[in-house]
């Protein structure tokens, strides 16, 4: 029931997970793959970074940071560490139409905020809610009440909010809901366990918002889901794919709102038990197919989800074996000698001989570091890292005839992931495991320019786009020992600063901007060229890029933000912040002007 007055600043599980999406499209027919953003609201967020040097040089010109690939170890050369996808996961106010909706687990409630008036009303929740989400086309929001284990809708309609409880569901802690807004999924995203706080890790609620009112039907998947991906778009969302270990569980909504009771969604695999794990596992937009790979390796696995038949490719066949053949020798003693083992080099010796040797055929590897599918699901697009090359790969014809699939050789630069623009216009290439390397590539995958190199001087921690997709931000880390020495040299001193770069991709022009400290959360701006952002630590600011112009402009805040989002309907971004009574600060995108709510955890509200 609703009461006049004691909402909260809540804390929801957001994700700006900067995605590595790999992306290269020759010719015709190229389309957007997965897009970087850096916090996750119901209106969409994303990111964009800041270094200020002209334009890149010619591919084959872009030799020299310094970047080491690998190094020698007594069994030979081995590769760096996996590519790091980054991701900041925090729980934020959630943003509607018309609403923000504010949850405050300690008292058990959630502020309703009106965006154009700021009229606050405060809803009575279960015990502990957390993890909400907005439904798309309505004022409407899902949580998950942790403590009371039922999940609570919240409806609100002429500034006055009703809520419907779902009780006896299985234990959740994430939702995602359905672009078109007609359903959601509940379920226990075994990456973001905390606490034993589950009972089994095979259950999930679909969620069903119809003209009746929401429906809740419990389904049983594969084992450990990881994600929940959708089929469709907002003008229709036929079916979810749960991403499990055991692979990938269909739920097809229209049977399940048909039938109305509980069911099993048997899993399809995508690797067998013999198998190791997938570490990256797809599905196409149409739902057609899986697409898997396994870190260490470079076999690709594609299963076609209504038949279940799978078809695997080794990319190494597309790379030449090392030259020359190596030559094994056996050792003495009675010991196989070294580069083969005892057959290859021929018998070991004795006690006083020396074995034989044998020439062994070299072998082609290919280290894929980073796999995606295009939005289309008409190609995947691969990173081959100890071959500095992208792959696109025609889905399903990649599997079938390897020929298809086309080849782009970075000479020069460590590439071990490839974030895709939301346009689809541009691939930036990078690498988050060889900490030398700090240069990005930029490759236009529409027109005829050729792919370009920018040293952007910092370590490269992920890569995310504006909304129009025509500037990319750059998210940096710094090293991981800090100097104090007053010697230090300006290069030194960058280095070791906190910051980001923004980057204009037609342009190939970089803006590197420092801050005091690092970024906390952003949110892009839909429709417009800006993206907000926070600081971490005890800082107050807040930063609005334009990405167009790559200007940056900071507000000072009265408490320390934590948490983004914003309302279009209202064109304006609010920012919740740590205060005691509650306080959630408005800003104008335009213009900059800002109102804040201040005290509405004490069932009043003053505005500064």
């Amino acid at each position: 029931m609703a009461r006049s007055f004691d909402g909260g600043n809540r804390r929801l599980t957001c994700a700006w997970g900067v995605l590595i999406a790999a992306a290269w499209l020759v010719g015709s027919g190229c389309s957007s793959n997965d897009s970087a953003s850096m916090a996750e609201s119901s209106n969409g967020d994303g990111s964009i970074y800041n270094p200020s040097y002209g334009s890149g040089g010619a591919l084959s010109n872009g030799v020299g940071s310094g970047a080491t690939y690998s190094t020698t170890t007594s069994t030979g050369v081995t590769a760096p560490p996996a590519e790091v996808e980054v991701k900041v996961d925090f729980e934020a106010p959630q943003s509607s139409q018309n609403y923000v909706y504010a949850t405050n687990p300690t008292r058990d409630s959630v502020a309703v905020i009106s965006a154009a008036s700021l009229a606050i009303e405060v809803v009575e929740t279960g015990d502990e809610p957390r993890y909400l989400r907005t439904i798309p086309f309505k004022d409407a929001a899902l949580l998950i009440d942790v403590a009371s284990s039922d999940i609570a809708y919240i409806e609100t309609a002429n500034a006055k909010s009703s809520i419907t409880y779902f009780q006896k569901l299985p234990s959740a802690n994430a939702i995602k809901v359905a672009p078109d807004g007609k359903h959601a999924v509940a379920y226990y995203d075994v990456d973001a366990i905390k606490a034993s706080t589950f009972e089994t890790l095979q259950d999930v609620t679909v969620m069903t918002f119809g003209a009746a009112g929401p429906v809740a039907t419990k389904m049983t998947t594969g084992f450990k889901a990881r994600d929940v991906t959708f089929a469709g778009d907002a003008s229709g969302s036929p079916a979810a794919y749960v991403v499990t270990e055991d692979g990938i569980s269909v739920l097809d909504f229209a049977a399940i709102d048909a039938s109305k009771k509980a069911g099993i969604a048997q899993p399809t695999q995508v690797f067998t038990a013999l198998e190791p794990k997938g570490a990256d596992i797809s599905v196409t937009p149409d739902g057609k197919y899986a697409l898997g790979r396994v870190d260490g390796t470079s076999k690709l696995r594609l299963v076609d989800l209504a038949t279940g038949k799978p078809a695997t490719l080794d990319l190494a066949s597309l790379f030449p074996p090392p030259t020359p053949p190596v030559t094994a020798v056996g050792g003495a003693n009675g010991v196989a000698g070294s580069n083969g083992a005892a057959g290859a080099a021929g018998a070991a010796g004795g006690l006083s001989a020396t074995g034989g040797s044998a020439t062994v055929a070299p072998v082609a590897t290919a280290e894929i570091t980073d796999l995606d599918v295009a939005p289309n699901g008409k190609f995947a697009l691969a990173v081959a890292r100890d071959k500095s090359t992208l792959l696109r790969l025609p889905i399903p014809e990649a599997f079938s005839d390897p020929s298809v699939i086309t080849k782009l050789p970075v000479s020069g630069v460590v590439v071990g992931s490839a974030a895709l623009s939301p346009n689809g216009n541009w691939a930036v290439l990078y690498t988050t495991a060889v900490t030398s390397e700090r240069r990005i590539v930029i490759v236009d995958l529409v027109g005829d320019a050729s792919p370009r190199i920018l040293d952007l001087t910092k370590i490269i921690k992920g890569v995310a786009f504006s909304a129009s997709g025509n500037q990319a931000y750059v998210a940096h880390k710094r090293p991981d020992t800090i100097s104090n020495s007053s010697t230090l040299t300006t290069e030194q001193i960058i280095d070791q600063a906190y910051g980001y770069s923004l980057v204009d991709l037609p342009k190939a022009f970089r803006k590197l901007q420092i801050t005091p400290a690092d970024t906390a959360f952003s949110v892009t701006v839909p429709n417009s060229p800006y993206v907000f952002l926070t600081l971490s630590d005890t800082n107050n600011t807040v930063q609005r890029l334009d990405m167009d112009s790559l200007q940056v402009d900071s507000l000072e805040l009265g408490s320390k933000p934590i948490s983004l989002g914003v309302v279009p309907s209202a064109q304006r971004a609010f920012v919740s912040q740590e205060y005691a009574e509650g306080r959630l600060t408005f800003i104008d995108w335009n213009t900059l002007e800002t109102t804040t709510v201040t005290g509405y955890e004490l069932n009043s509200k003053i505005r500064e």
